[in-house]
């Protein structure tokens, strides 16, 4: 792909502004970074569609948009969910949102009142722990292993805080390519969620960020669409399937969350966030792009996922194990000993790097612990997505110099 220039950029006394969060360093190959590789960001077509998109809407895609999000995205979510998920949802169950943190921060605000106990796996998307924590909301952490969230533990949690006069907000869950470990919840274990979530009057929070990117055949159902109305609020985004800097994303619930959703008055002032860029995402789905852009994404994710896999088998010291995730940007790895906060610098000294498995914990995971976060010392977490497949095996090579001592 190629990349427009950077010239007319304003200086400052330090040098340019900032433009992109992550900066690479010269020589340093870092797999803490869960960003795509700007060479599979689809800057040409993208160029060409967003003209098409200002013929094609004129001054409508330049003014204020509908609070729920403009009309054109969200009959091409409702077409794309139909086709890549067990039951598409209907227009009005559907808000466009400014991607997953946000829809998340806004769940937060608006699906718990405070002092309430927020559910998360242990271990989770950390700045979704950062996101939880800046509310006045209580995280309690749930064990998790091989299969997903372990659901059989639920029951006398939920007893233990009913017990103590709290109440749960919600659980936030990631089924599918789990962020940090890349695991899926098994299929009965996703029977057996819905069925407690019904019994006990327990809403849930679906982040469901990495459904486009399954590498090994279609992505399993969605909690939203196996549950019965008004269980689960299901958050998606094109942050990985076209480009994160769009800032797009959607959420699908019952008519009366998403007009709760919708009702909001910063939206009726100002309409859905990133309206443009969301009938930019419509004309990419509408004339097939966005599918070509995914089955593109999948195939390179898939190939470099075969390179750290394989690469780690060759590299990492005797006894480390590591997740095979069937989708999505991530592996979670497992040493036989040590303490990955300590060995973090070593490691990026060699030029290499990743997030040590600890950041992904809840400080109060002290409460419900499970064979992950009892290995989060000793784990960290790759992502396969930022760098080529030959990039990919040098930076392991790196690091299991480190490792293996």
């Amino acid at each position: 792909m190629s990349h427009p220039s950077r010239q007319g950029l304003p200086e400052t006394a330090g040098g340019r502004l900032p433009l992109v969060e992550f900066v690479e360093k010269p020589g340093v190959i870092d797999l803490a970074w869960g960003h795509p590789d700007p060479d599979l960001l689809a800057v040409d077509e993208l160029a060409n569609l967003a003209g098409t998109t200002l013929r094609r809407f004129g001054p409508e895609a330049l003014t204020y948009g509908a609070p729920a999000g403009p009309g054109p995205l969200i009959e091409a979510v409702v077409d794309r969910l139909g086709r890549t998920d067990s039951r598409p949802p209907r227009p009005d169950e559907i808000c466009i949102t400014g991607g997953v943190s946000a829809a998340l921060e806004q769940c937060a605000k608006l699906l718990a009142e405070p002092g309430q106990v927020i559910l998360v796996e242990a271990p989770t998307y950390h700045f979704a722990l950062q996101i939880l924590a800046s509310h006045p909301l209580e995280i309690c952490p749930l064990p998790f292993d091989s299969g997903g969230l372990v659901v059989e533990t639920l029951p006398d949690t939920l007893a233990r805080i009913r017990a103590s006069g709290r109440k749960v907000g919600f659980l936030y869950t990631i089924p599918n390519f789990h962020n940090p470990t890349g695991l899926t919840l098994t299929t009965e274990r996703r029977r057996a969620l819905l069925e407690l979530a019904e019994a006990e009057d327990l809403l849930l929070v679906e982040d469901d960020v990495y459904r486009e990117l399954s590498f090994d055949g279609p992505a399993p159902p969605s909690l939203w669409s196996l549950a019965p109305p008004g269980r689960v609020v299901r958050l998606g985004s094109f942050a990985k399937s076209l480009a994160p800097g769009l800032r797009v994303g959607y959420l699908t619930a019952d008519r009366p969350l998403t007009r709760k959703f919708s009702g909001q008055p910063w939206l009726h002032s100002g309409g859905a966030p990133s309206h443009l860029p969301s009938l930019l995402v419509a004309t990419c789905m509408v004339e097939g792009m966005y599918q070509a852009n995914v089955r593109r994404l999948q195939a390179a994710y898939r190939q470099r996922r075969a390179a750290l896999l394989e690469s780690l088998q060759a590299e990492m010291p005797q006894g480390t194990t590591w997740t095979r995730p069937a989708g999505g940007y991530f592996t979670w790895v497992t040493l036989p000993a040590g303490d990955t906060r300590k060995l973090l610098a070593a490691v990026q000294k060699a030029g290499s790097g990743y997030i040590p498995g600890i950041t992904f914990l809840p400080r109060e995971c002290s409460e419900a612990r499970g064979p992950l976060a009892e290995q989060a010392p000793r784990s960290f977490r790759l992502a396969w997505s930022r760098y080529s497949p030959e990039n990919l095996r040098e930076s392991v090579r790196r690091m299991g110099e480190v490792l293996r001592g």
